[in-house]
């Protein structure tokens, strides 16, 4: 990947998501919730990069990002690295079946999208309630994060279309095959 392209790409993504947020904002029965855009870059990369590593990398940027961007966790106590940590994991097991997935296709990106975000936000928000220790919000936390993770996978085609899009600017060349000499 070209890591200062990637960085504007995360940077952008994560200033769209917190100027205009309130904009996809829904109002539902249990709450309000929205997408998580910068998990769509997440599984951008884990998705698209060349080699694991680049892919953990990127998934590291961009959950060290989300980990910026949160205002308060569980109990008031915001910890640096336990999404960056869950999204690394996450994309970790999604680079190891992106093979086994049309990666172009409508609904693989939609239930990736889907499963990336209930994952990684179930990993923080358990990582968080460690963090406090506060073990009861994590029974109130459910519904919330399914929300979520469901209208993230909704929006997933949405920004990957960009992103794929501008993938010649984010993503290096795959590695030229050696020809085996005699």
């Amino acid at each position: 990947m070209r890591w200062i392209p990637t960085l504007i790409a995360v940077y952008l993504v994560a200033l769209v998501q917190v100027s205009f947020g309130q904009v996809w904002v829904v109002q539902t029965t249990w709450g309000k919730c929205g997408p998580d855009l910068l998990l769509i870059v997440a599984l951008f990369a884990a998705l698209y990069a060349r080699t694991r590593t680049e892919a953990l990398i990127g998934a590291w940027i961009v959950g060290t990002a989300i980990d910026l961007t949160t205002g308060t966790g569980i109990g008031g106590v915001t910890v640096i690295g336990p999404m960056a940590l869950a999204l690394c994991l996450c994309c970790w097991c999604i680079f190891a079946v992106r093979d086994a997935v049309y990666r172009s296709h409508l609904l693989p990106r939609i239930v990736m999208g889907l499963l990336l975000c209930f994952v990684a936000h179930s990993l923080w928000v358990v990582l968080q309630c460690a963090a406090a220790n506060q073990w009861g919000a994590l029974q109130e936390l459910w519904i919330p994060i399914s929300l979520v993770s469901v209208y993230t996978g909704i929006v997933t085609p949405l920004l990957m279309l960009p992103l794929v899009t501008a993938s010649p600017l984010l993503l290096t060349a795959p590695p030229a095959k050696h020809r085996q000499r005699r």
